[in-house]
């Protein structure tokens, strides 16, 4: 065991605030994980690929200690494509592959 806190899996994709504007949480581990629920690829591209068109700002907030190469560039890539603006925030962490979804904005 690691004497790293625990942090709660969850991905969401919801409307924020402002017009036009989503958010977009990314927090636990990266890829199919045996040991509990994770953030997949699938489930983050999925959801950017049922956003409307007028969607123009994805607010990224992420915390994450990282996990699987090929899904946290296949995130990367996916909100790269998307022609929203985004902004990246690191609420905790973002360490290992996580740090390259932080690059996508």
């Amino acid at each position: 065991m690691t004497d790293r806190p625990n942090i709660r899996p969850m991905m969401t994709l919801r409307p924020a605030a402002a017009a036009n504007t989503y958010e977009l949480l990314i927090y636990g581990d990266i890829g199919d994980n045996w040991w509990g629920e994770s953030v997949t690829a699938k489930s983050v591209v999925e959801q950017l690929n049922a956003l409307d068109a007028v969607v123009s700002t994805i607010n990224v907030r992420i915390n994450s200690y990282g996990g699987a190469v090929a899904d946290g560039l296949a995130i990367y890539n996916a909100l790269k494509r998307h022609p929203a603006t985004k902004a990246v925030t690191v609420d905790g962490v973002a360490m290992s592959i996580a740090s390259l979804i932080a690059m996508s904005g």
